[in-house]
């Protein structure tokens, strides 16, 4: 496994997307790539500060200062990327909900 060496760029300025913009410049301005891997490595918090609704004008106007500091032309799928959260917020929101669901149900038939 290969170290990231260029783990400095993490924004821990940023209250809200300092994990999407470094996942973003891992991608697109250092051309890395990555693997699915179907298993679960993290759990999601839906009650912290980037899942409260309240807060989608702030993370659009991070992102969009991010992409205008560290791109000339913002890649299109980073573009679609904000789309996509934005226009399935609730759906993705529901997610954990699911999965938990999903494991309880397994949990008891066994």
């Amino acid at each position: 496994m290969q170290r990231l060496s260029f783990v400095r760029f993490y924004n821990k300025k940023c209250d809200i997307t300092a994990d999407w913009q470094f996942l973003m410049q891992v991608l697109f301005q250092f051309k890395k790539s990555f693997t699915y891997i179907d298993k679960i490595i993290s759990v999601y918090d839906m009650h912290g500060i980037s899942s409260n609704p309240e807060n989608k004008k702030k993370i659009t106007e991070e992102k969009v200062r991010f992409m205008k500091e560290k791109f000339k032309k913002p890649p299109l799928l980073l573009l679609k990327s904000i789309i996509y959260f934005r226009e399935n917020y609730r759906r993705i929101k529901s997610i954990p909900f699911r999965i938990n669901r999903m494991l309880t149900s397994i949990t008891n038939n066994q």
